[in-house]
């Protein structure tokens, strides 16, 4: 008899893990992206932000989520919204859940092209200045991507300060780089080494003299007015001003970590009031480092910011699981008739699956042949319903937890090369 890999194949494009690195193996996976509320709700409020017609609703956005709900796909989904071709983007908002905004947002994007920055881990950023610097150097960046020599980088910025600093006679950095509490003197051969990195633009160095002059308390550094003034001076000679700057920063929990007592975020969540600059910040949210800094701390944060909590859909699980499984070419016939089968082998029992949260139920089930209902429905019994990322890219996006949808999908095609048809793969993963 006829094994299950006879009629069907497990999805090529599956991601243990979906990050920017997947678009260079699935270019159109954002496409392909499973709409649910949550995102919805993210199209409502960018539409409320970035309409102007209610300046309370112009604010950055915060995603956040438990591990494997979906927020870093859910971000390229973003990132892919603002910098893409309007016809492509038009494909995308057509949605059915996404029809009531689509005029909206499509309206936004004709206002010209957005400068789009993506930027991902936040671990070596011990303060507000290095994050501002590294944001300085990430737009730099893109400006050079995007404009090439006409870019236009902006008269004052953070790194020239810091430039213009090390360059100052009446500063005696030769004291300074003997300092032990700054020992520059182990990762430079001299100060002229260490002046040279500053005026490359080296944001380490760059970051060391504004640590110093925060230290110091000559104020040079201690206000964000430099780098607001800075970025609008930016926006303004790049011709940006009717459209702006989206800068979406992946994984920023670290951030969070390394600054309890952050003074930057706040303030910088509302910049977008002053100029177009909307952050999109993504972040994983677990009550351990949350207790950290503080549950009060953490609500402060958010709450100047669009808060979009990014939940796992059941529904979309299914569907996930369900547009993995492919009939292999010239297979059509044959495995619709297996599938008639195994249909019919649960046909009796079908009213005990009816607690499972999917659309078309009969249909549903017989899209997710040969796996087991009870298979299916695993990874909705798992109480932390998202621990990790796992998500098959190619006919969908959802997240899983790695515990369940990797040990039932990883071991799908052992399964269908060893199982006769007419089998279903039950949930054992004792």
């Amino acid at each position: 008899m006829a094994k299950y890999n006879t009629f069907i194949e497990l999805s090529p494009h599956y991601e243990s893990v979906v990050d920017i690195d997947s678009e260079s193996r699935h270019p159109d996976m954002w496409q392909e992206y499973i709409v649910h509320e949550d995102m919805k709700g993210a199209i409502e409020k960018i539409c409320d932000s970035m309409k102007y017609e209610d300046e309370d609703k112009r604010r950055s956005f915060w995603i956040h989520g438990a591990y494997g709900t979906g927020k870093s796909y859910a971000a390229i989904v973003l990132k892919h919204l603002f910098e893409d071709k309007v016809d492509s983007i038009r494909k995308f908002l057509s949605n059915q859940m996404l029809i009531p905004y689509r005029e909206k947002f499509l309206s936004i994007r004709e206002k010209g092209e957005f400068l789009v920055i993506w930027k991902s881990q936040a671990t070596d950023i011990k303060s507000g200045i290095q994050l501002m610097m590294t944001m300085e150097d990430a737009i730099r960046e893109k400006l050079k991507e995007k404009f090439g020599a006409s870019a236009y980088y902006g008269k004052k910025s953070l790194v020239a300060a810091a430039q213009d600093a090390v360059n100052d006679s009446s500063i005696n950095w030769d004291e300074l780089f003997t300092n032990q509490t700054y020992a520059l003197y182990e990762e430079y051969g001299s100060v002229d080494d260490f002046r040279e990195e500053v005026n490359a633009g080296n944001l380490k160095a760059a970051n060391v003299v504004a640590r110093i002059y925060r230290d110091k308390g000559w104020g040079f550094f201690t206000s964000l007015q430099m780098f607001k003034d800075w970025v609008a001076d930016v926006i303004e000679g790049n011709n940006l001003q009717d459209t702006g700057i989206i800068f979406i920063w992946d994984e920023f929990t670290s951030y969070l970590r390394n600054n309890p007592t952050d003074d930057v975020l706040q303030p910088l969540s509302e910049f977008c009031k002053e100029q177009p600059f909307f952050m999109f910040l993504i972040v994983h949210r677990a009550p351990s480092w949350v207790s950290q800094i503080g549950e009060e701390v953490y609500e402060q944060i958010v709450h100047r910011y669009h808060s979009l909590d990014f939940h796992v859909s059941e529904s979309a699980a299914y569907e996930l699981i369900g547009s993995s499984i492919l009939t292999r070419a010239g297979m059509e016939e044959q495995w619709n008739a297996e599938k008639d089968k195994l249909m019919k082998s649960i046909s009796k029992n079908i009213a005990d699956f009816d607690n499972l949260d999917m659309s078309s139920k009969k249909e549903r089930l017989r899209q997710l042949c040969p796996l087991h209902p009870m298979t299916a429905s695993a990874p909705r019994s798992n109480s932390c319903f998202a621990m990790d990322s796992c998500v098959l890219v190619g006919s969908s996006v959802a997240s899983l937890p790695q515990w369940s949808m990797t040990r039932m999908m990883s071991g799908f095609s052992a399964f269908a090369a060893s199982t006769e048809s007419r089998r279903a793969l039950m949930s054992s993963f004792s």
